[in-house]
């Protein structure tokens, strides 16, 4: 079930932030989003055989996690992917957890949004971490649903508008989360 469609602004680049709760998550986005959107994700699949490669045809977005120096950069050019028109979709949370409710949030997409002023768009994911869990190949049959909410205007640069956009961002995602959220 989708739910909120009409809330995605039409037109313009915008940045969906959504929970992360399975490996089906961006599958069920691609199938949900118009089909401008890109995805960013973690750098290292890029090196898993076959998958880099499809993923990189895809145009999706690496970035990195755990290098401070190489996730500034990779910031940037996110920025000027933004800036150029490009409508992206980032999971904050970073990586999957058999923990329910939301985790902490990286920064990345906030700091993107408040720069260059793009509107941010929280989108809840219920139903893919029964799906289809951490750790596990096969999927089960699950209900799944995808809220999308009222989209945040971006802001404006500096890192209190990015923190703002977080808290925001994270208020909206768990007042739709089925799971319990834990405070951050």
């Amino acid at each position: 079930r989708v739910e909120g469609l009409e809330r995605l602004p039409a037109v313009g680049p915008r940045i969906v932030v959504a929970n992360h709760a399975s490996y089906a998550d961006a599958i069920l986005l691609g199938a949900v989003l118009p089909p401008e959107f890109s995805f960013a994700a973690k750098s290292e699949l890029a090196d898993v055989m076959l998958i880099g490669a499809a993923l990189r045809r895809l145009g999706i977005a690496f970035v990195e996690r755990f290098d401070a120096a190489q996730g500034v950069e990779d910031t940037r050019a996110l920025q000027a992917r933004v800036r150029a028109g490009e409508s992206m979709v980032f999971f904050p949370e970073g990586r999957l957890r058999r923990a329910s409710g939301l985790q902490p949030f990286k920064l990345g997409a906030f700091v993107i949004a408040a720069e260059t002023a793009t509107p941010l768009v929280p989108v809840t994911l219920n139903g893919t971490r029964s799906l289809l869990r951490d750790g596990a190949w096969l999927p089960l049959r699950s209900a799944i649903e995808v809220t999308i909410g009222e989209a945040i205007p971006g802001g404006g640069p500096g890192w209190d508008h990015a923190l703002a956009l977080r808290d925001t961002a994270r208020k909206a995602l768990a007042a739709h989360l089925a799971e319990a959220t834990h405070d951050v």
